[in-house]
């Protein structure tokens, strides 16, 4: 499909929301927590995961968290040719 619109001369933007998740902890649907709990999301100043938008928020302050961003949009570029990206 991108190389579709791109044939057409039409540039696609993927716009890539990484700033919160559907799952926490070791619940079924969780991954970052169980490759290293308590990591990969913003914790408020009692431990609590942080949730200011509709879900938990993912702390890309963190290295390994922005690791995992870079390599995502690296991996969408390289594989995918998308031309630009909207990152949240």
């Amino acid at each position: 499909m991108v190389k579709a619109l791109s044939d057409n001369g039409l540039r696609v933007i993927m716009d890539l929301v990484f700033n919160h998740t559907m799952s926490v902890g070791q619940e079924d649907h969780s991954v970052l927590d169980k490759i290293v709990p308590g990591y990969y999301y913003r914790l408020s100043l009692d431990g609590e995961i942080q949730r200011t938008s509709c879900c938990p928020d993912t702390a890309s302050e963190r290295a390994m968290m922005e690791k995992l961003i870079v390599d995502n949009v690296v991996h969408w570029a390289k594989q995918y040719k998308i031309d630009g990206f909207a990152l949240i």
